[in-house]
C-alpha cells in the first residue's frame, strides 16, 4: 500500500522514475519531498514492512538512486539527495 505524499511536480516525477529500483529491493516510497529554496534537498523517506530501515540500508539506496537520478536528470540544478526512514511513530 502505497503512503506517498508528493509535494511538487518533481517529486511525482522523481517518484516514477525510481519507486520500481527501490520497491525491487524491498523497501516502500513513504513520502518524497523537494525544498528548492535555501538547501535545494530532494529527501527520499522509505520504510520496510513498517519496521524502519537501517542506516547502511539508506546507504544502498542513496548510491541506486543517486545512480538512476544522474542517468534520468529530472531536477535541472544541484541539489542534495537524502534517504531517510520515518523511524518510530
Amino acid at each position: 500500500m502505497e503512503h506517498l505524499i508528493a509535494n511538487s511536480a518533481i517529486s511525482r516525477n522523481v517518484k516514477t522514475i525510481v519507486q520500481s529500483a527501490i520497491e525491487d529491493m524491498g523497501f516502500e516510497i513513504v513520502r518524497i519531498k523537494y525544498d528548492e529554496k535555501d538547501s535545494r534537498t530532494l529527501q527520499i523517506m522509505v520504510d520496510k514492512n513498517n519496521n524502519g530501515v537501517e542506516i547502511s540500508e539508506c546507504a544502498l539506496i542513496s548510491t541506486s538512486v543517486s545512480a538512476i537520478l544522474d542517468v534520468n536528470d529530472p531536477i535541472d540544478s544541484d541539489y542534495n539527495l537524502e534517504i531517510s526512514s520515518p523511524g518510530i511513530n
